[in-house]
This record gives structure tokens, sequence and C-alpha cells, in this order.
């Protein structure tokens, strides 16, 4: 049984019309926000570029979990989820055979290794534990993350399963 996958974004976003969208349809603002300091300018070329130097397609990729956020996950963590739209998607296998999505495949550096390419994606439980010992200024370091590089700059939003406000309660 194919699994889904999850990513956040701003409330306020395209996906309808769009689609869901790597760094290279990112504004140069949010772009500055997310990688300046790690790129060392806040050039949306210059960023791009070092988005690229990390890992081949980088700059075109979305980042995805194997599952949701939990609801009781607290600090920084929590405030991103309830300030975000989840999105879920279907499976790495899905969107690869739709054509949303090309190789390299890349697993996070919850090892400090960096992008590490993968065939496949491992649905093993998250460790929500390690992401609350030990935050250091990047919210998912030591949450297994992938990153799938779209063939076209973005998943098409017709490939989007379901769009909700994360943190939003039913009842």
């Amino acid at each position: 049984m194919p699994h889904n996958l999850y990513t956040y974004v701003p409330k306020k976003n395209t996906l309808e019309t769009e689609g869901l969208y790597g760094p290279s349809g990112d504004s140069e603002e949010n772009l500055a926000k997310r990688y300046g300091w790690r790129a060392g300018s806040t050039d949306k070329m210059d960023i791009l570029n070092w988005l690229e130097s990390t890992a081949p397609g980088r700059s075109h990729a979305v980042s995805v979990l194997t599952e949701p956020i939990p609801e009781d996950i607290d600090g920084r963590l929590g405030e991103f989820r309830d300030s975000s739209a989840m999105v879920t998607l279907p499976s790495y296998r899905e969107l690869l055979a739709a054509g949303a999505v090309v190789p390299p495949l890349y697993r996070s550096n919850t090892d400090g290794a960096g992008m590490l390419p993968r065939k496949r994606i491992s649905y093993r439980p998250i460790q929500w534990e390690k992401a609350r010992k030990s935050f250091d200024g990047l919210a998912f370091k030591n949450i297994p993350h992938y990153l799938l590089v779209t063939k076209d700059g973005a998943i098409p939003p017709h490939l989007l399963l379901a769009i909700a406000i994360a943190g939003a309660k039913n009842g």
C-alpha cells in the first residue's frame, strides 16, 4: 500500500493555481529568510546556486515528511505546524509515475552528512523526541525528511491530495 507524503507551506499560498513549487519558484524575500544566512547572500540567484551546490536539483526540490507533525509537539516545530497549511501528497512512486518528480531523491542531513541520494523512502516512525532535544535553529535537523526534485519546478495542483490548515481542530 502506498504511503502519503506531507509538507507544510504558508497559509496564504498559490497551491490551487501554481501547485507545490521548490525554492526556484519562491520570492527573493522568502529565500533570503530561509537560506540567506547559510548561502551567505540574500540574492535569489546566489541562493539558488548555493542550493544546487549542496545537491543537484535542490533548487527545484520540495521537502516532504513521511508523517504529519504530531499535534502534541511543542516549541518551534509546533509553532511552525500551527502557522502553516499541511499538504498531503501521493507516494514518491506515484509522483514519479505521474512525471511530476525525477530522480535523484535525497534524504536530509539527519547525521550531519548533507543530502544523501536514496532510491526509496523509509516509512519508519519518526522519532519526534530528537527534534525536541536538539533544536539549534534548523527546525528539521534531526527529523528525517526527503527532497523530491520536481520535473518542471512544481508538483501540479491536480496531484495534491489535500490541503489543510495545520493545527486546526475539528468540531
